[in-house]
């Protein structure tokens, strides 16, 4: 019984292009080349998934697109100092059912400093060009 297991959160970006913008549900639809109705179901179908397996509230009233790359090296920071699990899970409560524009720095040192991290460090990290040490899809660990 006393087995230690290791959490292995994957950093990944479905759209490493996207463009930080917020949509309506009509809009997604549009964009996606679905119908209002396929695209609310679709929704819906993620929505209650997300809602059983993981007991996470999504709210798809609008649809914050964000280039999630910052958010990831936010949590690779974060997990240096060992809140890199409580963070991630904070991101995505902010991101799916805040709707949070997590590609804003000022957001992510807000959700930052909620869990402990320097501001100032976060905000430094946030100016840097550097993804310290990650790659795109690289894993990270805690």
């Amino acid at each position: 019984m006393g087995d230690k297991v290791e959490v292995v959160y994957r950093s990944f970006q479905l759209d490493p292009n996207a463009e930080n913008r917020t949509l309506s549900t009509q809009q997604l639809a549009r964009e996606k080349g679905m119908s209002v109705e396929q695209m609310k179901v679709k929704q819906a179908q993620v929505a209650n998934m997300l809602k059983k397996e993981a007991r996470l509230e999504v709210n798809y009233d609008q649809v914050v697109i964000a280039n999630t790359f910052d958010g990831h090296r936010l949590a690779h920071f974060a997990a240096k100092e060992g809140k890199g699990a409580e963070l991630t899970g904070r991101l995505i409560r902010a991101y799916l059912s805040e709707r949070m524009n997590i590609a804003d720095h000022d957001v992510l040192i807000s959700l930052a400093s909620e869990m402990g991290p320097n501001e100032r460090d976060v905000a430094q990290m946030g100016r840097r060009e550097e993804t310290s040490g990650i790659g795109r899809n690289e894993p990270i660990k805690w």
